[in-house]
């Protein structure tokens, strides 16, 4: 064997080694993806969860919103700021899941029932009325766009 036939032995398994590690790079940035995309879902589940539970093991936060939602400006002050934070944290997590839930694999229908949430809370006059008055000034203006066009619906 001539320093020629070795030096062409050495390129061609260098080329295949490194097929061998792009192959092995793809393998891996597809499974990191999918469990990124796993979390995400995961993360607008736990949201969803934490938010519904708040109001179910927190009688004057729910007795807040529930009023808050009636008639908004029927509010104290101290209950203006507790439907305040009880909304701006549920539209946080629709918010998420319409801005981010898209690029992270979150299936269409769970942005679509994202959506159904959003029109069912603003079905409320007081909902509507903090929206108008509070809540847009929290978020991103591509979202208050939907927003406000789900309430326009």
């Amino acid at each position: 064997m001539n320093l020629s036939t070795i030096q062409s032995i050495a390129e061609i398994t260098a080329g295949i080694a490194t097929v061998l590690t792009l192959i092995y790079v793809g393998i891996q940035i597809r499974n990191n993806t999918m469990v990124t995309r796993r979390a995400a879902i995961g993360e607008v589940i736990d949201r969803q969860a934490r938010w519904t539970a708040s109001l179910r093991e927190n009688p004057d936060s729910l007795a807040v919103f529930l009023k808050g939602g009636r008639d908004y400006d029927s509010l104290s002050r101290e209950e203006s700021f507790k439907y305040h934070l009880v909304m701006v944290e549920a539209f946080a997590y629709y918010a998420s899941t319409v801005e981010e839930g898209a690029s992270w694999g979150v299936k269409q229908e769970t942005i679509e029932a994202a959506y159904r949430h959003i029109k069912e809370h603003l079905r409320a006059a007081g909902a509507r009325a903090w929206w108008r008055e509070r809540g847009r000034t929290n978020f991103s203006m591509d979202f208050v766009k939907l927003v406000d066009d789900l309430m326009d619906e």
